[in-house]
């Protein structure tokens, strides 16, 4: 049995009666950070599978082929204003809660009922502020590096939505999992989010144009 671990991203050989493992291979890196949500023993090696990658493994856990296809991100100016509201956003939270903190400790050293009340209250809301503002900055940042995906396995080839090569729109592709070469794509232009279902046998791709719309394409 082979186990692939994500913390040492490395490929195990695990012997089911002794209850022993040894490793195989170095460390096995995926682009973009990512990690494997699938494996598959197959004739010509072990498959790892991820939502931007595929890799071919030998058996004794040496890169056969390795392949990457980004996946499509909001534009660069999109990007770069969700990261600078982001950093605002976290500036502002820190400030409001700074303040909060210091009406907090305002309110508990006063002998002044009314002064008490105020400044807790007044207290409470920057804190609530504060809370609201770091709440939306990592929201911001998730967006500022949001990448889209619409991965999908099937028995011989897995689907990645990514660039097309030509440099305009996205692309749905087919990508074989023996050679881990592209087979098919189809052109989404803009599309970043698809709706999809691959009949396998049939050999058919179905995409949702529009609402109540189905397209098929022949693999």
């Amino acid at each position: 049995m082979y186990v692939f671990a994500n913390k040492t991203r490395r490929l195990y050989a695990v012997d089911r009666q002794e209850g022993t493992y040894e490793p195989r291979g170095g460390e096995e890196k995926l682009e973009g950070g990512e990690d494997p949500i699938d494996m598959e023993i197959r004739p010509e090696g072990i498959i790892l599978i991820a939502p931007q990658n595929l890799v071919i493994l030998s058996r004794d856990g040496q890169v056969k082929k390795q392949v990457y296809f980004p996946a499509p991100q909001l534009s660069g100016l999109l990007r770069a204003l969700h990261g600078l509201n982001a950093v605002r956003a976290g500036l502002y939270g820190a400030a409001a809660s700074a303040y909060g903190d210091a009406f907090a400790q305002a309110s508990r050293s006063s002998n002044d009922p009314a002064t008490r009340q105020i400044t807790s209250q007044l207290a409470t809301a920057y804190t609530e502020g504060g809370a609201q503002l770091q709440g939306y900055a990592r929201q911001s940042a998730a967006m500022a590096t949001k990448r889209f995906k619409a991965s999908l396995a099937v028995p011989n080839s897995v689907f990645m939505l990514t660039k097309s090569p030509e440099g305009k729109g996205n692309v749905l592709l087919q990508v074989d999992k023996v050679s881990a070469e592209p087979r098919a794509q189809v052109d989404l232009g803009k599309e970043k989010e698809p709706v999809y279902a691959v009949d396998d046998i049939a050999g058919m791709l179905f995409l949702r144009t529009a609402p109540g719309t189905l397209v098929g394409y022949r693999l």
